[in-house]
């Protein structure tokens, strides 16, 4: 899939309802009733359907029972959560479903059950003639051994994304990044940075040494740190994320300084639409710097 305009941040590519959804395990007594439970499902498709359907690629070849099957282990997304239906649902369709890999992906699919749609939003801005990349991983934050693991054992391919072609010291330092993320992620680290933060806040948001905690680190250098190394790799971890960008949309408020502020709270607005089609809040935010909790008040304390 390719751009054929320029797509800003958040913005939807494709919404589309997949050919069918299905149950990602089916309790069949056999492989041979799971396949023909399968068969039946692209059996019924409308003729144009199925022909797109077959027309998809199919990764891992003659190492899967029917084509059938290889097709849906190489292109279903997941579907659901739906109501009532606590199991894992999956759906194929026509043009999400061409989305290729990359570790450091542009866009994010999401499920939405109130329509059964598929939706692709951008993550970041992307140029016309650019490839729309998601990621396939479970984990997007492993190591750049474990990631091809993953892709050559589930889709039979060695990925060959920005990410996966450095090498020597940059294949290094984007590990080490990606570990750090990992860490930070981790609801016992983001407590703590948060229980930080408000302490940094509460004392007046003072920018010098004195600032610092125990292990030497500044709070909002700290955020900013976390920040950078997400989007230099182009992994924006969903219980992370959000709570980095507040943090520094609320340091720079009480810095008072209105550029950083704008320019954090259209990231998080922009991660926000791509997540969820809603801005959650953010842009207003960026539009009213001075308007947010944490602007100003601060300044006869501050000590450089």
């Amino acid at each position: 899939m390719v751009a054929i305009a320029d797509i800003a941040a958040g913005s939807t590519i494709v919404r589309e309802r997949p050919f069918f959804v299905m149950p990602r395990t089916i309790s069949a007594n056999s492989e041979e009733e799971h396949l023909r439970i399968m068969n039946g499902l692209v059996d019924f498709l409308h003729p144009d359907n199925k022909r797109a359907f077959f027309a998809l690629r199919n990764s891992k070849g003659h190492t899967t029972s029917s084509q059938v099957k290889g097709i849906m282990d190489t292109n279903a997304f997941i579907a659901g959560p739906f109501p009532t239906f606590p199991a894992k649902y999956a759906g194929v369709a026509r043009d999400i479903s061409r989305v290729n890999h990359s570790c450091n992906p542009n866009a994010m699919h999401s499920f939405e059950t109130a329509t059964l749609t598929h939706v692709l939003r951008a993550v970041h801005a992307i140029r016309a003639g650019e490839e729309v990349t998601v990621s396939y991983l479970n984990d997007q934050l492993g190591m750049h051994d474990a990631r091809q693991e993953e892709l050559c054992r589930r889709y039979l391919f060695k990925c060959k994304c920005k990410s996966c072609r450095l090498t020597g010291l940059a294949r290094t330092v984007s590990d080490v990044a990606r570990m750090a993320i990992n860490e930070s992620a981790h609801p016992v680290c983001i407590m703590k940075d948060e229980a930080a933060f408000r302490v940094w806040l509460a004392n007046g948001a003072v920018l010098g040494p004195s600032a610092r905690d125990a292990n030497g680190e500044h709070p909002l250098v700290a955020a900013e740190a976390t920040w950078s190394a997400m989007e230099q790799e182009g992994c924006y971890e969903v219980m992370l994320w959000e709570s980095v960008l507040l943090r520094l949309v609320r340091g720079y408020a009480a810095l008072e300084n209105e550029q950083a502020v704008r320019h954090y709270a259209t990231k998080a607005a922009a991660l926000r639409m791509a997540e969820t089609g809603e801005d959650g809040g953010w842009l207003a935010v960026a539009e009213n710097p001075r308007k947010t909790e944490a602007w100003a008040g601060r300044g006869e304390k501050r000590k450089v």
